[in-house]
């Protein structure tokens, strides 16, 4: 009860469908072990994009055919078509939300290479309480908790507030400001857990740089939680949608690709004693 500060109930993430979709999505259900096989497929289908343009490439004179996709010349050239042209369409698109997504499962070893090719310094971890007491943290600290950081990032706006998790750790409350593409924003404000009024630390991200500005960026590409101009979050959200079916499409075009020519080359190797019987010359009788 946000009024009372009693207790409604608790649900866990993995207890609701769309927990066990996001689940499934970012850690195969498997935790750690799943989310490095989810991260390590992510730049597979990276590299696949890279190396399918460089098989796209077009041929001199073949231009104008590459980019059209033929519906009348039967299903095995729509299908081919499907894979080559539909591939190049939706390449960039496919390496952005794959490479984002293996950044996040990759979360600071990828901030850690950032800062390593920006020379910038991490932010350090958030900060320790020192002295604290045994009493419990008055339901009215995070009033105060939550005042203070709206004094801290004014322009700012308060999206969550994690409690302390060790005896040490500080109250959390996380902020986005206007300029950040994040829908939680990448913001925190650091409060002493038992006097909500005291501020251990503010991390703004608008002064933020390097990896530590750029990491905070692969969430909302991943998911298309941002926007162009006139275009909305929603719109965004809806072509993301449409093109996360591509890699499903180019895996089945492809798989039907490669086994119509396996199947050719395998005719080709069954067929060959034949045909090298056929032409094989007559053999001359023995002179002698």
């Amino acid at each position: 009860d946000p009024y009372r500060g009693t207790l409604l109930g608790i649900q866990h993430q993995d207890e609701s469908v769309m927990g066990m979709i996001f689940s499934l999505h970012a850690e195969l259900m498997a935790g750690e072990t799943g989310e490095w096989i989810v991260g390590v497929s992510g730049l597979l289908l990276v590299l696949l994009c890279l190396t399918g343009l460089v098989l796209w490439w077009p041929r001199v004179g073949r231009l104008r055919r590459i980019f059209v996709i033929a519906y009348r010349y039967g299903w095995r050239r729509l299908n081919y078509d499907l894979h080559r042209a539909g591939g190049f369409y939706t390449a960039l698109f496919l390496v952005l939300v794959a490479g984002t997504g293996s950044a996040l499962a990759f979360y600071s070893e990828t901030g850690a290479l950032l800062n390593w090719a920006t020379g910038s310094r991490p932010l350090p971890p958030p900060p320790t309480v020192e002295e604290r007491s045994n009493a419990a943290v008055p339901a009215s600290s995070l009033d105060d908790a939550l005042r203070a950081a709206r004094k801290e990032l004014p322009a700012a706006q308060a999206t969550l507030v994690y409690l302390p998790q060790a005896p040490d750790a500080p109250l959390s409350v996380r902020m986005r400001t206007p300029p950040e593409w994040h829908p939680n924003g990448r913001s925190f404000v650091y409060l002493h857990p038992q006097e909500g009024q005291r501020v251990l630390r503010t991390d703004d991200m608008r002064d933020a740089a390097g990896g530590a500005w750029l990491l905070p960026f692969a969430y909302p590409l991943h998911v298309g939680a941002w926007k162009i101009g006139a275009v909305g979050s929603f719109v965004v959200r809806v072509l993301y949608a449409l093109l996360g079916l591509a890699p499903a499409v180019l895996a089945v075009t492809g798989v039907l690709i490669w086994f119509r020519r396996w199947r050719k080359k395998q005719r080709a190797l069954r067929s060959r004693p034949a045909r090298e019987r056929a032409v094989r010359p007559a053999r001359l009788p023995d002179a002698s």
